[in-house]
């Protein structure tokens, strides 16, 4: 029936199908048909004895729905069928309402002529009677003047004796010489006169202004134009269909007042959120700042301390014993003085070092070399593990140290008898 199959619907028909059968909500086939604009299917229905007048579960009848959707045709087809145009849907609306409401108004005219009732039968006969009656009176009333005039004459004349024996014996006729006193033809009545057209009454007015006040859906307009009407006008059909109109407006400004504080609390919410993670972060982003500068502070003490422990030792290991005996010093001593520490050679360079540094995990390097190193690396030359920073530390021991080391090693050897 949604497609508009005329040959089905027809089949069906035929088949004994019931035309007036209802679904849960209480619509029928024609409904949809005429909803639809489906004349075809909707004459077969009314072919079949579909009732048109059946209401669905709001109220709504097929001539609504074809009203509604402005199908002037399926309209006409229910009006043939004397479908009912007084009946109302459960919001009080008129199948008229309804096509006047969607702005179809060569549908809504359909339905006020059919609504309205026949003006009464003038035929050429009835007309031509009437004016025969008009005349027939006038020349009566014409007749009944004369006959008054005439009276009037005859008293005013004083009549002779002999005419009274004239009169007694007989009425005389009338001479050649005496004129005829026939009535003059009867003057053709003239048309009464149109009755002025009464002045709109206030609930008239009233009632225009709430139609236009529906009309424009506007619901200050509307309420405005409510209160000033009168009683009968608000509790009449435009009444209902006002009240109805303003209650749809009201559940539809409410339903958006609700929507836009369901946002704002949404949105609250969104920026709520959104300030507890960056408050969040922001505190674990400080705590992060503290613990790295904390362990490399912990670091850079550990490597200064390993530092000064390797310089200790070296200090221990290379301290002669000034020991007894004369004479001078043998090969052996000789040759471990011009021997160069490892402790004193850089890991990168293999050569004894001029300024050395220590990293955070406790290697020292030639400052140079391990500049260079960590400007391409962020690793440990010596152990190839990730270093956490790149601080470098001044390992000032070891380079009075090595300062020490290089004079004594540069002094001219004393030799003793």
């Amino acid at each position: 029936m949604k497609e508009g199959h005329e040959a089905c619907v027809q089949a069906l028909l035929r088949a004994k199908a019931n035309a007036d059968l209802q679904d849960t909500d209480g619509i029928t086939a024609l409904m949809v048909a005429a909803g639809r604009g489906h004349e075809a299917c909707v004459q077969a229905l009314l072919r079949a004895k579909a009732n048109a007048d059946l209401q669905d579960t709001r109220g709504i009848t097929a001539l609504m729905t074809a009203a509604s959707g402005g199908h002037e045709a399926c309209v006409q087809a229910l009006l043939r069928a004397k479908a009912d145009t007084e009946l109302i849907d459960n919001e009080g609306y008129t199948a008229l309402q309804r096509a006047e409401y969607q702005g179809h108004t060569a549908t809504a005219e359909l339905i006020r002529q059919h609504a309205a009732p026949p003006p009464p039968a003038t035929t050429v006969e009835a007309a031509q009677a009437e004016h025969a009656a008009q005349a027939a009176r006038a020349d009566a009333a014409m007749v009944a003047l004369l006959a008054e005039e005439a009276a009037e004459k005859a008293k005013a004349q004083a009549p002779s004796k002999t005419s009274k024996k004239k009169n007694k014996a007989g009425p005389a006729t009338a001479t050649a010489d005496e004129p005829s006193e026939a009535p003059p033809p009867a003057a053709p009545a003239p048309p009464p006169a149109a009755a002025p057209k009464p002045a709109a009454s206030a609930a008239e007015r009233a009632e225009v202004a709430l139609r236009a006040a529906i009309a424009s859906g506007g619901l200050s307009t509307l309420e405005a134009a409510f209160v000033a009407a009168p009683r009968e006008v608000r509790e009449g059909g435009v009444g209902a269909e006002a009240r109805a109109l303003r209650g749809r407006l009201l559940e539809a400004q409410e339903e958006a007042e609700r929507e836009a504080k369901q946002e704002a609390a949404a949105e609250a919410a969104r920026l709520a959120v959104a300030e507890r993670e960056a408050a969040r972060e922001a505190v674990w982003a400080a705590a992060a700042f503290e613990a790295r500068e904390a362990a490399e502070e912990a670091a850079a003490i550990a490597a200064v301390a390993a530092a000064t422990a390797q310089t200790d030792s070296l200090e221990r290991a290379t301290a002669g014993d000034g020991g007894g005996g004369s004479g001078a010093a043998g090969p052996s001593e000789a040759s471990e003085a011009a021997a160069v520490p490892d402790e004193y050679t850089c890991p990168i360079t293999a050569e004894i070092m001029t300024d050395p540094v220590t990293t955070l995990d406790g290697f020292t390097y030639e400052r140079a070399a391990i500049t260079e190193w960590l400007s391409t690396k962020d690793t440990s030359p010596k152990t190839g593990a990730t270093l956490e920073s790149k601080i470098l530390i001044p390992n000032y021991n070891l380079r009075s140290m090595i300062r020490a080391f290089n004079e004594a090693r540069s002094a001219p050897s004393i030799a003793f008898p």
